[in-house]
C-alpha cells in the first residue's frame, strides 16, 4: 500500500520478483502453478487440495513469499486455504485447470485482497486469482462450498453456428444471479476478445460475438460465471 494509514497491518509498497518464472509446464500433461501470498492481513497459510486427493500442496507460506512451482496433472481441483496449523479454513476455491484448458501451461496463483476489508479502508476482499501465461485479466477462482457447484446449466450451454463466419451466439441458463465474463482465445492461449458482461440475472440468456473480422482458424471460447467455467472450441471461417 502507498498510504501509511488506514490499514492493519500496514505493509509498505513493494515489488516481488520471481527470477525463474516460466510460461510452459515441464510436462505437457501438467499445469505448473507458482503460488504467491499477497494478502497483507492474511496469516501464514497452507493450501490443501481436497477433491483430487493431492493433500497439502503448499506449506507455511507467509505474506510476500512465493511457493516454488507445483507440477500438477491438469485437472479440476478444490483448494482449501487454511492457517498454518491446518485447523482453520480461510476460504475454499475451485481451481478448474482442465476446464480452463491449461494443459502444458505454467501459471501463477496469487492470493490478494483483505480478510477484513473494514479494517483496511474497505479494500477488496480476499481472493485467489490465476495469472495466465497469455496475459490479460486475472481469472478469479470462485469461492465454493463444493466442487459440483455450477452456475451454468451444462445441458443448456450452446455455441452456434460452429463453424461461424459472421456472428457467434452463446446460449446458456444461469441458475442464479452472477457476474459473467466472456473471452475468446487463440489456441496458444492469447486473449483475442475479453468482454465482462457484468451482473446478469438468472434464467435463459444469450450473448453474441462479431467474428467477421477474425482470421480463419480454431479459437477457444471461455465463459466464467462465479465459480463456473464453460469452454468450447470454435472454428471461424
Amino acid at each position: 500500500m502507498i498510504s501509511p494509514q488506514g490499514y492493519n497491518p500496514s505493509q509498505p509498497f513493494n515489488l516481488y520478483v520471481y527470477g525463474m518464472a516460466r510460461e510452459e509446464a515441464t510436462n505437457t500433461q501438467n499445469t505448473d502453478a507458482l503460488v504467491f501470498h499477497g494478502s497483507t492481513d492474511a496469516p501464514i497459510v497452507d493450501v490443501v487440495e481436497v477433491y483430487a486427493g493431492a493433500g497439502t500442496i503448499v506449506n507455511n507460506l507467509a505474506y510476500g513469499e512465493f511457493a516454488g512451482y507445483l507440477e500438477l496433472p491438469t485437472a479440476n481441483y478444490q483448494l482449501n486455504i487454511t492457517d498454518e496449523t491446518g485447523s482453520t479454513i480461510v476460504a475454499t476455491y475451485n481451481a478448474p485447470l482442465d476446464d480452463l484448458m491449461l494443459h502444458g501451461a505454467a501459471i501463477t496463483l496469487v492470493a490478494s485482497g483483505f480478510l477484513d476489508p473494514q479494517n483496511n479502508s474497505n479494500g477488496s476482499p480476499f481472493g485467489l486469482f490465476a495469472v495466465l501465461p497469455s496475459g490479460g485479466p486475472f481469472v478469479p477462482l470462485g469461492v465454493t462450498t463444493g466442487i459440483t457447484d455450477n452456475l451454468i446449466d451444462a445441458a443448456s450451454f450452446r455455441v452456434y453456428p460452429n463453424p461461424a463466419n459472421e456472428t457467434l451466439r452463446i446460449m446458456y441458463d444461469l441458475k442464479s444471479e452472477s457476474d459473467v465474463t466472456f473471452s475468446l482465445l487463440s489456441t496458444s492461449g492469447q486473449t483475442i476478445i475479453n468482454r465482462p458482461a457484468g451482473k446478469q440475472i438468472s434464467g435463459n440468456l444469450e450473448e453474441s460475438f462479431d467474428v467477421s473480422n477474425l482470421p480463419s482458424g480454431l479459437y477457444i471460447l471461455r465463459v466464467v460465471a462465479g465459480n463456473s467455467v464453460k469452454v468450447a472450441k470454435v472454428q471461424v471461417l
